[in-house]
């Protein structure tokens, strides 16, 4: 159940964020709509801000719901989860030249993978997570 609930994650990111590009086109002027494509100034801008919010949304869901999805080894599905993310990530980037997009995924996957780390009681790094999340949680003091 893992891989599906990172994959439904992530198509749950992009529905959202195709529905939300294309609310855009509800505040474009009558007179800037050519061809039934808005041609204002500001929307492109919009548009790629879109891109950029959506792809940091989807990547941080993406580990997140693979990792509640684990049964045990949450830390290390969320590396694994974030690692392939980023090897998807330079293929998009690799093809749309969406480089800020890349970053916000990146960068966003790597919050998650903090934030996943933070809630069990250990380190983002592996020395320190080779035993199994089942073990007692380190001490905070």
């Amino acid at each position: 159940m893992v891989v599906p609930a990172g994959v439904l994650s992530w198509y749950v990111a992009l529905f959202a964020g195709v529905m939300a590009a294309s609310a855009l086109d509800h505040f474009c002027p009558a007179d800037q709509m050519e061809s039934g494509m808005c041609i204002a100034w500001w929307h492109r801008y919009a548009v790629d801000t879109i891109v950029i919010v959506f792809a940091a949304i989807a990547a941080f869901l993406v580990v997140l719901c693979a990792t509640l999805a684990a049964p045990s080894h949450k830390l290390k599905v969320a590396w694994v989860a974030f690692s392939s993310g980023c090897v998807f990530a330079l293929y998009a980037v690799s093809q749309t030249k969406a480089v800020a997009a890349f970053i916000a995924a990146v960068l966003s996957g790597l919050v998650a993978v903090f934030c996943v780390a933070r809630n069990l009681g250990v380190s983002m790094l592996f020395k320190n997570s080779l035993k199994s999340d089942t073990s007692e949680p380190r001490n905070s003091d």
